[in-house]
């Protein structure tokens, strides 16, 4: 495989104040640090704190609400469940697209994520902004985003730990992590 070094950079994680600037070099030639790195549609930054991450996704399903919107006229509107079809096979997938890893953000980064839900929600039953969440939840057989996020860390975990050969899941000790502002993708 040629690498291409225009195009190669490096990233470092930490929560320390002070960023780390290490000097990396691959075959004379310098690799570039990047603050953010985009990595198969998912957007990194060097704090792990998903806000830009979230932000793209949530650009992305604006967009694919405006499409929903279109369906859901007024006077010539598709019925309800044709618009939660269209939003579980649609928007959710945008929504839930790598959803593992973000799960460990703050939570002020994923209500973001639970409006633009809550909005779609809205759209499909018709109701006003005063209607409660969880009747709109039950109403079109949906979780809240929040608990379809767990889900899939936790269908994650176990698929790491089925991996054929791979000791380092079966061994890992799930230690207490005294870092006070974010958990860790096991927690």
């Amino acid at each position: 495989m040629k690498i291409n070094i225009s195009k190669t950079a490096f990233q470092s994680f930490s929560l320390a104040h002070k960023t780390i600037h290490p000097r990396l070099r691959y075959k004379g030639a310098a690799l570039s640090q990047s603050n953010e790195l985009k990595y198969l549609g998912v957007t990194f930054d060097n704090k792990l704190n998903w806000k830009n991450h979230v932000d793209k996704v949530t650009s992305r399903v604006s967009k694919c609400i405006n499409v929903l919107k279109r369906l859901a006229g007024s006077k010539w509107g598709c019925a309800w469940s044709t618009l939660n079809l269209a939003y579980q096979k649609y928007i959710l997938p945008v929504i839930t697209y790598s959803c593992e890893s973000p799960v460990t953000a703050q939570q002020h980064a994923l209500q973001v994520l639970q409006h633009a839900q809550n909005q779609t929600l809205r759209l499909i039953t018709g109701a006003v902004k005063t209607t409660p969440i969880d009747v709109m939840l039950f109403t079109t057989g949906n979780k809240p985003m929040q608990e379809l996020m767990k889900e899939k860390a936790v269908l994650l975990h176990e698929k790491l730990l089925r991996i054929p050969g791979d000791q380092y899941w079966k061994t890992h000790e799930n230690k207490p992590r005294n870092l006070k502002t974010q958990n860790g993708f096991i927690q």
